[in-house]
């Protein structure tokens, strides 16, 4: 049975957010033995997802794994690609299609992220960090994602507060309010985003308006979609849902 990987990535309207989905999947497509792999984007950039899954059809795949390429399980992952999948397996019963799993907890990102701190962070002074995330209603995913802050925090032994820039609270426009006030003299951002993008574009604009109205040190780390240990992370998702050896009931 011919094997094809399907990527799906958000999508954004900022051009150089979608070079750099491309660079990423044209590097991760490089490193596995898979002759049919495919991008596509769930919104704002094409090709879409049913295109994506068509060119992979075309090309002769029987087996379709599809990996959504996202950070967390929330309402991307759980409803709206699904929705599609469903109807994409109903125009192709032919098709065996198994269904990835997003980045979610896992030792790899925080190797990447960890080692993103790492590159700013100075231990003689009193730091906090300050973890950005997208954000989502999705109780589960602000689980998971608080379950990554405290993580890293027992590993670095630094405070770190989570924040959403959207969806759930508390929103990153009013912790940085809070700054300030806050105790640490060093306080590290860190965008738990894996492109730039308008949300980051507006991150680093909050945080440069920040610098002006308080002397505490202040620093952005990079964000964390170029990093290697992200992209190793993807490579054993695509297998993980190669191996599934039936279809998913999506």
């Amino acid at each position: 049975m011919k094997k094809g990987v399907l990527y799906i990535f958000h999508g954004s309207r900022l051009r150089d957010s979608r070079e750099e989905a491309i660079h990423f999947f044209n590097e991760v497509k490089a490193s596995l033995p898979y002759e049919i792999q495919e991008i596509s984007f769930l919104e704002l950039a094409k090709p879409t997802i049913e295109e994506g899954f068509a060119s992979c059809f075309a090309k002769g795949a029987a087996h379709i794994a599809v990996i959504p390429v996202l950070l967390l399980a929330a309402g991307h992952a759980k409803q709206d690609i699904p929705a599609i999948l469903s109807t994409l397996q109903t125009n192709y019963p032919e098709a065996m299609i198994s269904y990835g799993m997003p980045f979610g907890v896992d030792e790899l990102m925080l190797e990447a992220v960890e080692d993103r701190i790492k590159r700013v962070l100075n231990r003689p002074k009193k730091s906090r960090m300050i973890l950005i995330g997208r954000g989502s209603r999705d109780v589960e995913m602000q689980q998971d994602f608080l379950t990554i802050g405290r993580m890293l925090e027992e590993r670095l032994e630094v405070p770190v507060t989570c924040c959403y820039l959207t969806a759930a609270s508390p929103l990153f426009q009013d912790v940085v309010q809070s700054v300030p006030k806050m105790t640490e003299e060093e306080i590290i951002f860190v965008p738990y985003l894996l492109f730039t993008g308008l949300l980051l574009k507006g991150v680093q604009k909050q945080i440069e308006q920040l610098k002006r109205v308080t002397n505490k040190k202040i620093m952005l780390t990079d964000h964390i979609g170029n990093h290697s240990a992200v992209k190793e992370l993807l490579r054993v998702r695509v297998e993980e849902a190669l191996q599934q050896e039936q279809r998913i009931n999506i």
